[in-house]
């Protein structure tokens, strides 16, 4: 027969022992949660939170602000904004100097001629492909050229190639 220098009490522990440990974490547990508790209804009347909601009727605060952009750039000469006022479509907000918008538009009309004089040298091109027609682009004028200057070195180096 064996005999064990400490009893089996002390070795084993046992449902008193642990139900002593689990009520005492049970307890601790239950104060934090009971204490976190009592902090955060302390703190409601000093936490603030900004409510923004944007429908029809919405109360919002002043810093969410609705940014109004334009299309076109320009120098605002006049407008016609007011604070919480309808707007309805088509009317005049912001009157914008329109001096730049004239610019961009001469520039378009610029590269529209352009790319008009280009079409129609293309087409003069593929039309007259052994003259040399009065072209208007500097573009092709200079491809033009340069292809009737090469043209024959190209014939010869061909017809050495294939023997003619």
């Amino acid at each position: 027969m064996s005999q064990t220098v400490f009893p089996f009490e002390l070795v084993h522990p046992n449902i008193e022992e642990l139900n002593a440990q689990i009520d005492r974490r049970s307890n601790l547990m239950y104060c934090v949660l009971i204490g976190m508790l009592i902090i955060a209804i302390g703190a409601l009347p000093i936490i603030k939170v900004e409510v923004s909601v944007q429908a029809r009727g919405a109360i919002r605060d002043v810093q969410s602000n609705t940014p109004i952009t334009s299309l076109i750039q320009g120098q605002v000469l006049s407008h016609n904004l007011i604070e919480d006022l309808k707007v309805f479509r088509g009317e005049k907000l912001i009157s914008l100097n329109a001096g730049i918008v004239e610019d961009e538009l001469e520039k378009i009309a610029i590269q529209v001629k352009e790319a008009e004089s280009a079409q129609q040298d293309l087409d003069l091109l593929l039309k007259n492909l052994e003259s040399r027609p009065l072209l208007r682009t500097s573009v092709y004028q200079r491809h033009s050229a340069n292809i009737h200057e090469n043209l024959p070195i190209w014939i010869s180096k061909s017809n050495t190639l294939l023997g003619c």
